[in-house]
């Protein structure tokens, strides 16, 4: 093994020599000379909410502040939300809606691109990295010098506001309406600050103070239309959707084999129809115990089959 001279011994390093490991945890070392590296952060979070209505109106406000100080001097956030639902339904055929949200928040990062406090403990040992001063953090740049000088921030103001008009003139048709706004206003910071001379001799050249600025404004309108008509199903129809329910249901009967089913249709939006005009049956074949530990406890549906595979028995069996 190759010798080498080690320089006098750096703090919390004890003597050792060149065949042997020279244990250094730069947090721990910080620590204990009473210059923490990292912090306990703390987290600040208020909000309120009100709500109630008047005649054909019906409103919900609510507003929320965080203010949240990280593990390092440099990492922060403020941030302030409020949010308004407005409603309206004058009579039972005019149906108004607004959504109106505001957030504004000024965020600051850190270093998160390249030399950090961490990097530096990480890679550093005061047995290489011996500069006086640097308390053995590679590259010779003390957990100060990231911390006190550099600052990535960012500054938000986002608003978003939607109207919706619907509108019931007859049984049969029914027309919707949206308008929605989306704006954005961004200025990212990543400041350098003049560095005192207790740490210029660490900067490696940077902290010559000098700010890189990036603004960014983004405006998006969006416009939406839609109109439907209702027809009632003839008598024709009705048979056929029926008849094409029990094809489906034999199918999956001949080739699931299941102890029962589930058979139902969801009509109105209160019974979990995901589009009013539309109408579909669903059929779910059940086995006895298929409400067990899994989909009740654990939330998930366990499927013994790939589902291609099935599909091509399901096709098979309807062909038939």
């Amino acid at each position: 093994m190759a010798s080498m001279t080690w320089p006098s011994v750096a703090p919390g390093v004890s003597s050792h020599s060149a065949d042997t490991v020279a244990p250094f945890n730069a947090i721990s070392a910080q620590d204990q000379a009473g210059t923490p590296v990292f912090t306990t952060g703390k987290s600040n979070q208020y909000s309120a909410s009100l709500s109630g209505g008047v005649g054909a109106g019906r409103y919900f406000l609510s507003t929320n502040y965080q203010d949240d100080h990280g593990v390092e001097p440099n990492n922060s956030i403020k941030q302030f939300g409020a949010h308004a639902n407005l409603n309206l339904t004058p009579n039972d055929k005019i149906d108004l809606a607004s959504s109106l949200n505001y957030v504004q928040g000024t965020y600051h990062t850190g270093v998160d691109v390249g030399l950090s406090a961490l990097l530096g403990a990480e890679f550093g040992h005061p047995l290489v990295f011996s500069v006086p001063g640097a308390d053995g953090f590679y590259p010779n740049v003390p957990p100060a010098v990231p911390q006190t000088l550099f600052d990535n921030s960012d500054d938000i103001h986002r608003f978003t506001g939607s109207a919706t008009f619907s509108h019931h003139p007859v049984n049969w048709f029914t027309q919707r309406l949206i308008v929605g706004l989306d704006y954005t206003d961004e200025d990212g910071r990543g400041l350098e600050r003049f560095a005192p001379p207790a740490l210029a001799p660490f900067t490696l050249g940077g902290a010559a103070g000098r700010i890189g600025q990036t603004l960014t404004s983004t405006s998006l309108t969006t416009l939406d239309y839609n109109g439907t008509v209702k027809v009632n199903l003839t008598p024709e129809e009705l048979q056929d959707l029926m008849v094409l329910l029990r094809r489906c249901q034999n199918a999956l009967a001949r080739v699931m084999k299941p102890d029962g089913f589930n058979i139902g249709v969801n009509l109105g939006k209160c019974a979990g129809a995901g589009i009013l005009e539309h109408l579909h049956i669903h059929i779910v074949p059940r086995w006895n115990g298929d409400t067990n530990f899994m989909p009740v406890i654990a939330g998930t549906g366990v499927v013994p089959q790939a589902l291609s595979e099935l599909a091509a028995q399901l096709r098979t069996a309807l062909a038939q």
